[in-house]
């Protein structure tokens, strides 16, 4: 299997990505085969070479640390007088375990971890386990078997005497399957022991929360952070309602409550009803995203003087005015048009009124003593008082779970939980920047990487695969690192020590588009259940699959097409059958309702029933769809200017089968909704991204609607370059030299900001033993080969006289001749990879690189597989 990419039909052949070398000046370049993985010094350039592949998993095998462990037979290992663990003897205090471990750094935000150094040495994950034995009074699960990563975590915990009298903050970044909920339940039992009646565990998901409570035992209050919050302000009970208010109903409010308001803002002629609506929607979107989202204070927000002394900028004192981003444009494009221009408030004027406006509605929000006394509160804005409020937890420690998905908002409320004195508390924030995906409702991985002054520890040991996935997540990792994403996380390496040493994992690849991959999985399926027969395994969770997508509507297309391909196939879904938001609920909920959206696309009807509330009046009467080409048009317009997401599926399905739609809709119902496949009992599981996290299955195949990898730039800058005379004087003795351009370094042109690659990192770590990756993947390691190829390429000279460098994928480029007059410019990689989107706002550029650009992308791509410790073997499906 050589370092290669295909040409158009691409043969169907295994692949590696190591380590190359350019061919020395009138050498011929030759295919070597190397053992292990070159050092980056002798990294000169690049060649097709094989390399034996180099396993991350560590030595010996895994502990119990996961949920899983005690099936892989985990063993109490002899702890001998050399690695024997000394307690430390506190008068009063229960004694804290001191293993033999390096001690945990404090870790500045900015810190970089450079992971293409020269010298960076191998690195070694600590093997030797360790056991405590301060837990039996707790229960009968005495010496519970940790790694060190893991041990160090639980032994950083503190008596209540013993914390800071700031109180600290542990920083915990744990990534894919590496035992956390283990790791948190001997916090949870360490801490009691160590004289905390009570510890406080937090996480945003309710069913989280309740797994929790199960799993942490009795003195660890489990607890959703909103729960909290509500607790600790005395709002009642989130079941109770009262007058808490949802989206819509909040979206209701605020346009009986500002009407007028609202309608002078219009200068020429009264506002219809939909515009009206639209203006209370930026209000509600303005107050949610730009203030209850944020970390905030009330002066900050809405104090102008302080905006104007403390946040003065290029835009003015207004440039942090609280506004949501969609109206801004919007005035701003109104402004920009001269028969518009007039009609609504200027831009200044918007900034003023949408402060004013989510000021007087977070006066309505406030409950309690003191306040408006409206009755009327959202999720967030209880979330927003108490961190203004500064409300403190009643316990001593508290285990932040999930932090990756917590809002400014959040993370700054728990890192207000320290204290002080004998209020002071330990606060551990568990969880991974590299997996924050919710950023649509305001998680972000900076949040949690704004954390000052933290401990940080690592758990970096996968209990969930072996090396061969494991090399999979490091290079989206390494990608990540050397991205302008590099600053959102805090580097690591993950080392895979799950599995069976004597069956590895297998990473496959496909070639189909996002609606067209029944074929794949189809091949994938049945290489799944071969690889299981061959080992004996005839059990269904050996042979069955994981359809893993970033949309719904690529999930439904692949169920249809597989029903087609494969009658009487068991489909089941993940992510629970109860309640609309359900996995299974939301697929419900679409079939009942895809017929009257259905009638707008054919012109049947210009409105839709009243049980779709967020497109009816105050008297609850359906209002037409005018504002497009057609009915059905204009709902989709209003779909994506309110952002009502869970419409997206009913559009995104319309749009793909046309005339169709209604019949494949009622296969899917017949064969998925109504069959009630358990998802222990199916031939396929199908699930996004999201409803994935914190899940695991045995074979994994990632749809490719994921966002596209191979994009790279490289960074330049400007160094004098000294012109002497022969008698060695400068030339120009008043410069000394002459300014050239030379290329620092290559890096991956992904946005500095979103979730995408996230959801990839996600995607490939829910596997255990099988996985199935798109093209887009197999982009990066044929990227570098073709950097090679290129690179090798003797140079012609065209027409013009210029030396050129021809183009790779003659057959597949677009408008070669076009490129023939840029000299020695090339081509990097495949057609769907020679174009990236940065910015999701920007347009596509190509991917044009000369010589210089394409060696310093060679050394991006042996640093990637220096850092995957060895060659990523991938095998077409």
């Amino acid at each position: 299997a050589h370092v290669g990419r295909p040409r158009s039909g691409a043969s169907r052949r295994a692949r590696t990505m190591g380590p190359l070398r350019a061919p020395v000046k009138d050498e011929q370049p030759n295919v070597t085969v190397e053992t292990g993985v070159r050092r980056s010094a002798h990294r000169a350039g690049f060649d097709k070479i094989d390399i034996e592949e180099e396993s991350t998993q560590p030595p010996s095998k895994a502990p119990r640390g996961s949920k899983n462990a005690r099936s892989r037979g985990g063993v109490k290992p002899e702890v001998n007088a050399e690695v024997q663990v000394k307690p430390e003897v506190i008068p009063g205090v229960k004694p804290e375990v001191k293993p033999e471990t390096p001690p945990a750094r404090v870790h500045s935000p900015t810190e970089q971890i450079d992971l293409t150094a020269d010298e960076v040495p191998a690195e070694v994950l600590p093997t030797n386990l360790f056991a405590y034995d301060d837990i039996s009074p707790i229960d009968n699960d005495v010496g519970e078997l940790l790694t060190a990563q893991q041990l160090a975590i639980v032994n950083a915990s503190r008596a209540p005497n013993a914390i800071p009298v700031n109180g600290e903050i542990l920083r915990v970044t744990a990534a894919a399957g590496t035992g956390k909920t283990t790791t948190l339940v001997e916090v949870g039992k360490c801490l009691r022991v160590r004289g905390h009646h009570r510890v406080s565990y937090v996480t945003f998901n309710k069913a989280a929360a309740a797994d929790a409570a199960t799993r942490l035992g009795p003195g660890v209050e489990c607890r959703t952070i909103h729960s909290l919050a509500f607790h600790l302000l005395g709002v009642g009970t989130l079941e109770s309602g009262g007058g808490l208010l949802d989206d819509h109903a909040l979206q209701k409010f605020v346009m009986k409550t500002f009407e007028l308001d609202i309608e002078r803002t219009f200068k020429r002629g009264a506002p219809t009803f939909t515009q009206k609506r639209t203006r209370a929607f930026w209000i509600v979107k303005t107050l949610v995203n730009n203030f209850l989202q944020s970390d905030l204070s009330e002066k900050q927000a809405f104090d102008i003087r302080h905006q104007a002394i403390d946040m003065v900028g290029p835009s003015g004192p207004f440039k942090s005015a609280l506004i949501y981003y969609p109206a801004l444009k919007h005035y701003k494009e109104l402004a920009a048009d001269p028969q518009k221009k007039g009609s609504e408030i200027t831009e200044w004027e918007a900034k003023e009124f949408y402060r004013d406006c989510v000021e007087r509605l977070w006066k309505i929000l406030k409950v309690g003593p003191g306040n408006s006394g409206s009755g009327k509160y959202t999720y967030d804005s209880v979330m927003k008082q108490a961190q203004l409020s500064k409300v403190q937890a009643t316990t001593r420690a508290i285990l932040v779970d999930e932090s990756q998905d917590l809002t400014a908002c959040q993370v700054d409320w728990m890192k207000g939980q320290t204290g002080k004195g004998a209020k002071a508390k330990q606060v551990f924030f568990v969880g991974d920047a590299a997996q924050t995906v919710y950023g649509f409702r305001g998680a972000k991985s900076e949040h949690l990487m704004s954390l000052q002054n933290t401990r940080d520890f690592d758990l970096t040991q996968s209990f969930r695969f072996d090396g061969n996935i494991a090399k999979v997540a490091n290079a989206i990792l390494f990608a990540k690192a050397n991205s302008p994403q590099r600053g959102s996380f805090r580097p690591y390496k993950v080392f895979g020590a799950g599995g069976d040493a004597s069956n590895p994992s297998k990473i496959f690849c496909h070639d189909d588009p996002p609606f067209n991959a029944a074929a794949s999985i189809c091949r994938f399926m049945d290489t799944c259940a071969g690889l299981a027969n061959a080992t004996g395994d005839n059990s269904n969770d050996t042979k069955s699959v994981t359809i893993l997508a970033f949309t719904n509507v690529a999930l439904v297309n692949a169920a249809l097409q597989l029903l087609a391909a494969r009658p009487g196939i068991r489909i089941a879904v993940n992510g629970g059958a109860s309640g609309d938001s359900s996995g299974m609920g939301k697929y419900r909920k679409l079939v009942d309702e895809i017929e009257h959206v259905y009638k707008l696309f054919t012109g049947e009807a210009t409105t839709l029933p009243a049980s779709f509330y967020e497109f009816v009046d105050d008297n609850n009467a359906p209002i037409p769809f005018t504002a497009g080409d057609s009915p059905f048009d204009a709902l989709r317009r209003e779909v994506q200017a309110r952002e009502i997401n869970k419409y997206d599926l009913h559009v995104n399905l319309i749009t793909l089968y046309a005339e169709h739609t209604l019949a494949q809709l009622d296969m899917f119902k017949l064969n998925v909704i109504n069959a009630k496949v358990k998802p222990g009992n199916c031939d396929v599981l199908i699930s996004t991204i999201h409803n994935a996290k914190g899940a695991e299955w045995r074979n994994v195949f990632v749809m490719n609607d994921l966002a596209q990898m191979a994009a790279f730039s490289v960074d330049e800058k400007s160094v004098v370059k000294d012109e002497r005379d022969e008698h060695g004087g400068f030339r120009n003795a008043s410069i000394g030299g002459s300014k050239i351009k030379e290329y620092e370094k290559a890096q991956f042109a992904w946005s500095d900001k979103g979730n995408e690659f996230n959801l990839w990192y996600v995607a490939v770590t829910r596997a255990k033993q099988n996985v199935c990756v798109p093209r887009k993947f197999v982009d990066v390691p044929d990227a570098f080969a073709c950097c090679l190829e290129l690179v090798q390429k003797p140079r012609v000279v065209s027409t013009n006289g210029r030396s050129d460098l021809l183009l790779p994928y003659g057959d597949e480029t677009e408008n070669e001749d076009a490129f023939k007059s840029v000299p020695r410019v090339s081509y990097l990689t495949r057609l769907d990879a020679k174009k990236y989107k940065a910015n999701a706002y920007a347009k596509p550029a190509p991917q044009l690189f000369d010589p210089a650009q394409l060696m310093k992308i060679m050394d991006l791509g042996n640093a990637m597989t220096y850092f995957m410790g060895g060659a990523m073997v991938i095998s077409p499906v």
